[in-house]
């Protein structure tokens, strides 16, 4: 090699080590940096994991509030047939008309329907509020895992090894909302 080839190799190997050093690469090559990375490739995987569930737990709910709309509409229209039926009966019996005898059988089933339209009303409510529930615990835990990423992208900016345990908390309270958002 000449004597000029090897002060550009001299060269591009100190340009390479001030590069290293201005990036703050400098020790990337240390194992636990390895680990620190691959922790937080799995942080950012749970954390998608529980991004979908809980937009996933907000369509649930979306659904249902559609659902809970459309029973609560079909109470009331059936309360209202009702009224309009005992309005009608009273109407008649005021003006001395006989009411049908069919009227306070149909107004019974009016009853009957209504009554169960407010039941599968109160049902899909309660659905509703859990799906919601269920969402806003996923989205602490996706923010938990946010922090947890952070966390682990300072401790291997500033080489300070005990943010990654910080970042761990973080994780592991982020697990724990997940997990709990998952139970029924």
């Amino acid at each position: 090699m000449s004597e000029e080839q090897e002060r550009s190799a001299g060269l591009v190997e100190e340009i390479e080590t001030d590069i290293e050093e201005d990036l703050g690469l400098k020790g990337a090559g240390e194992p636990w940096f390895a680990t620190v990375a691959l922790s937080t490739a799995l942080i950012a995987a749970l954390a998608a994991v529980a991004a979908l569930l809980s937009a996933l737990e907000t369509d649930e709910n979306l659904r249902l509030k559609i659902e809970e709309t459309i029973e609560w509409s079909s109470y009331n229209t059936a309360i209202t047939e009702q009224l309009i039926l005992r309005s009608r009966n009273e109407v008649l019996a005021a003006m001395g008309e006989p009411v049908e005898p069919e009227a306070a059988q149909r107004l019974k089933g009016y009853l009957e329907e209504a009554r169960a339209e407010r039941e599968r009303f109160e049902e899909a409510k309660l659905e509703s509020e859990r799906a919601m529930h269920s969402h806003h615990i996923l989205a602490v835990a996706v923010t938990l895992f946010q922090i947890a990423i952070a966390m682990n992208a300072i401790c291997l900016i500033s080489r300070l090894k005990p943010m990654w345990y910080v970042g761990f908390v973080f994780a592991a309270g982020g697990v724990a909302f997940l997990v709990w958002g998952l139970l029924p």
